[in-house]
Formats: structure tokens, sequence, C-alpha cells
């Protein structure tokens, strides 16, 4: 758990009297910024990890730099989705695999990160992948089989036959969808395969069975061949760049507040992940810092631009109309999402930051601190 020393500031108003340009950009003088009660400066050092969850949530959020990408599997899964998560725990683990949070060897587990996709041409097919640790490859072994036999017992017809193509020590678990009405009927292929001390979890279901089995087959392939030079960094240091201090801070305790992504782990929650973890490549961006704002360090001004533009493509589906932008701060745009919440982007020098909030009033204030705090970095 973390404790937070940021201090709240109350309103703050930045007042140019005569004031014509702010940065260069033409506004209406004075110039005021309304950052409400957001802080205004850089926050200081995260703290290091220091208890068995925050060690749990350090990992899970570093392995993520050594887990496939859903298209890496199979092209067509592009459609991620918000079960693309840090799992912390056997609880985080059973909302991934229903009726697996007590198998025996759950008291062995240590971290793990799931990605999740479907594919938008036909949204019946999806695939669930994730690499779960366990104290030791025993463990790791004893909860393939016991993960295994949870999923046949979760629809009736599955079976334990082997997939073609995966190793002996690869427990399964295929059969008929569990949706007896489903139209139309998919095929399930799970395999939980036990690597050292880690089980190499992947699910797709799909019309064709022989589909299934072999993007299970292709994901293993590639899962293993990323985990040859996998090894977990005993570190506890959360931010070792500071890039945290240049977010808003976030007082809950939240899954994903209070870390930093690397640059893989961040492409696994975009849709098209390959092609953003190519984009982050391109733009020199290494990690994104995500607290209550979102904040990225480009190579460049020029390619921060770039990657707010990328930002704001990646919303074009769930984009319902422009918003407001903040008075007088240069290079920020605002839209209402369909869910009625707000999202404004900016570019401050070689940094891009993403606010959302429920009220445009309060994604304004956000914005407002959030762009000073990026002057002072």
């Amino acid at each position: 758990m973390r404790a937070t020393a940021v201090a709240l500031l109350g309103a703050v108003s930045v007042a140019t009297l005569g004031a014509c340009t702010l940065d260069g950009a033409p506004v209406r003088a004075p110039v005021s910024i309304d950052a409400g009660r957001y802080p205004t400066s850089p926050g200081p050092a995260e703290p290091d990890a220091a208890t068995p969850g925050a060690v749990a949530r350090l990992q899970s959020i570093r392995l993520a730099d050594h887990v496939i990408l859903t298209d890496e599997a199979d092209p067509a899964f592009t459609s991620t989705s918000v079960m693309s998560i840090p799992l912390t725990s056997m609880k985080k683990v059973d909302l991934l695999m229903p009726g697996t949070e007590h198998i025996g060897a759950a008291d062995a587990y240590r971290y793990g990160f799931s990605t999740v996709a479907s594919d938008p041409k036909a949204p019946e097919s999806s695939i669930s992948h994730a690499v779960l640790a366990f104290a030791d490859s025993a463990s790791a072994s004893a909860a393939a089989a016991q993960l295994a036999a949870a999923g046949r017992r979760a629809s009736d017809g599955r079976t334990g036959v082997p997939i073609a193509g995966l190793p002996a020590s690869a427990q399964v678990a295929q059969g008929p969808s569990a949706g007896v009405a489903e139209s139309p009927a998919t095929y399930v292929s799970m395999a939980f395969t036990p690597i050292g001390d880690t089980v190499v979890y992947t699910r797709v279901q799909d019309r064709s069975a022989d589909r299934s089995r072999k993007v299970v087959v292709a994901a293993y392939d590639k899962q293993r061949a990323m985990l040859a030079g996998y090894r977990p960094d005993p570190g506890s240091e959360v931010d070792p760049h500071g890039l945290l201090r240049a977010t808003l801070p976030d007082r809950s305790n939240a899954l994903m507040a209070h870390i930093v992504v690397g640059r893989r782990g961040e492409a696994h929650f975009y849709d098209e992940p390959s092609k953003t973890l190519r984009t982050l490549e391109d733009l020199g961006i290494a990690e994104s810092a995500k607290n209550l704002s979102q904040v990225y360090r480009a190579g460049s001004t020029e390619k921060a631009r770039a990657w707010q533009r990328y930002l704001e493509t990646s919303y074009a589906v769930d984009r319902r109309q422009e918003a407001a932008a903040p008075l007088d701060l240069p290079g920020v745009g605002c839209f209402y999402r369909r869910s009625s919440s707000v999202v404004c982007l900016m570019t401050v020098g070689e940094y891009v930051a993403e606010i959302s909030a429920t009220k445009l009033t309060d994604a304004h204030q956000q914005a407002s601190a959030q762009y000073l705090i990026l002057k002072k970095m």
C-alpha cells in the first residue's frame, strides 16, 4: 500500500495583465489558469515497493514486457479488452479463469499478466493469454494441472485430449464453449504449459476447432521464445526515471495507479497492439507513467505531438463529440467519450499527458494542473 506525500493545493490562478501570448500562442488577456484543488508542481519520488502486494504488482507490470501481444499469436486478434491487467493475486486470476482462486497451488502463486482481445470482424472469436509465475517449477507444474482441471469442469463436453504441437507437459481443456445457446456455435481450446516456474496460459474461442488449437500452439511457441531471456528483476524501484513525478497523483489504491509501464507492456492496452508497439519504438517512448493522469516522454517535441495524434486516433470509435478545451492552454484537445466521460490530451515539450474525468470542469482543472507540472519538468 502506498502513502502519498503530495499535498493537494487550492485553486491556482496565474494572471499576466496585458499578455497576449502563452508559449507563443495568441490568447486573450489576462491569462488565467485554474487548477482547482490539484497540485501544480512535480511530485516527490515514488516510494519503492515495500509490501507483498506492491511487489506483486511491480513484478506483474515488469512481466508485461515479456508477454506476447495478442496479434502476435494471430493477426486477427486486434480488439483489446479491459482484462489486459496485472494479475497480482489468485483472486485476479479467477477473474480471467473462473473457479481457480482456491486451487491447491494457490499459495505458491506470485504474480502474472494477462492480455485479452477479440477479432473485430468476428467478435465471437477471442484470445486470452497470460503468463503466471509461481514459487518454483514444481508448483508451476502442479498449478498447470489444477488450472486445466478447472477449465474442463467449466463446461460439459470439454476433454483433456492433447493438442498436437504442444509439449507433453501441457495440460489441456478443449471442447464446446459454455454457452449452449450461442449463435454461432464456437469451440474453446485451452492450454496450461509449465516453463520453469511459470505457466503459459492460452484460451482461444472460435467457430473452428482447428483454428482455435492452431492459435494456442502459435501463442505458446512465441511465448516460449520470449521467456527464454526473461529473468525477474529483484529490484524494488517503481519509477527509476522519475516519470511518475510528472503525473497528477491518484489518492486511491487503484490497480493501475502509481505504476510505470514499459513499451511492450503499454502496447497491451491498445487496439492493434503490434502497430502501437512499433509506433512507441519509432517515437522514442520507452515507458508510460500511470496515475490520475497518464504521462509519456517522447524522443522530441515533434515526436510527442505525433504520439498525441496517435492517441486521438486510438479513441476514434469511442469518441462521441468534441469538448471545449481549457482557456489559455495551448496544444490541449478535449472530447467526450460515448460513456460521457471527458478526455483531454496535451503535449508540453517532449511530454504527452492524458487526462480523464467525469465532468468537463474537473477535466479542465486537471489539464491545467498537468500543464503547469509539465512546464516544470
